[in-house]
């Protein structure tokens, strides 16, 4: 990939990381401890938001288990049926999550776990999550999948489409939002198996 390309994909990720933040907690590291917000952030893929910090490891101080990474929450196998890319690899790094075909970026898992908005319903949340959303305009829903979920794929960059699932769930006083990204050739075909992957990923928090 280009330079150019790679300094856009990475670009589009760090504007997206503004929508899942604006809520009544701040997006900074919290514990999990006493009931504050719990965050599993990877870095945000095309359309897709994240906070920037992790809690790792075990319950978090709601009814959702935060992962050690991201990364835990998907494998590459899978990955790659849905890109028809092989060689995938996970990286998490500084609490980002990101799919690398080789040096290239192809890829991204997103898990924010926080307090949930009072009087805000699931789909609400999850409008929050792809409110800025280069996908937006080019989403569907999911019925189904979490609380809330859509579909949607970005505008080619660099040749490479990317699918990306988003998905909320709500579960006592807190909500998880669920992004998971992947460049397809095919991102029509790549809709079914990438919602079951975000389905399984769910069942793991």
């Amino acid at each position: 990939m280009a330079p150019a390309v790679l300094g856009l994909f990475l670009a589009v990720a760090l504007t997206a990381c503004s929508a899942v933040s604006e809520s009544d907690e701040p997006a900074t590291p919290a514990s999990t401890s006493g009931g504050g917000t719990t965050t599993a952030s990877a870095t945000a893929s095309p359309g897709t938001s994240s906070t920037s910090t992790a809690s790792p490891g075990g319950p978090g101080s709601g009814s959702f288990t935060v992962p050690k990474s991201s990364c835990d929450l998907v494998d590459a196998p899978s990955l790659e049926r849905i890109s028809g890319r092989s060689g995938l690899s996970l990286r998490s790094l500084s609490a980002a999550c990101t799919v690398m075909d080789g040096f290239l970026p192809v890829g991204a898992v997103t898990l924010v776990i926080r307090n949930a908005t009072a009087g805000k319903s699931a789909q609400q949340e999850l409008d929050d999550t792809v409110a800025d959303s280069v996908n937006k305009g080019k989403v569907e829903d999911v019925p189904g999948l979490g609380a809330a979920a859509r579909y949607g794929t970005s505008p080619s960059i660099g040749g490479m489409t990317f699918a990306s699932v988003y998905t909320v769930d709500l579960r006592g006083s807190q909500v998880a939002s669920l992004s998971i990204s992947i460049d397809a050739k095919d991102p029509a075909a790549a809709k079914d198996p990438l919602v079951t992957l975000a389905r399984t990923a769910l069942g793991k928090i």
